[in-house]
């Protein structure tokens, strides 16, 4: 509770909520941790969008028979 998270980019804006309603596993604390067979019922997960970045670029090399240059992409990320 009270959390912040990285995750993969997902299609929310800024400041908006987010509900998860498919929950695989509730715990709390030292209490008794339920398993969902497959998901848990009646189990919700709440956030909000606090902003979206992307991470550092990684640089791909290509084997040298391939004659192209060095390829650079960036992985999305946000923080909820």
């Amino acid at each position: 509770m009270g959390e912040k998270l990285k995750v993969e980019q997902l299609q929310v804006e800024n400041g908006s909520e987010l509900v998860i309603d498919q929950v695989l596993m509730v715990a709390d604390g030292d209490k008794k941790c339920p398993w969902g067979t497959p998901l848990v019922s009646g189990a919700k997960v709440s956030a909000t969008v606090l902003g979206q970045g992307r991470h550092d670029k990684i640089r791909h090399l290509q084997d040298a028979s391939a004659e192209t240059l060095p390829k650079a992409s960036r992985s999305p990320a946000e923080l909820y």
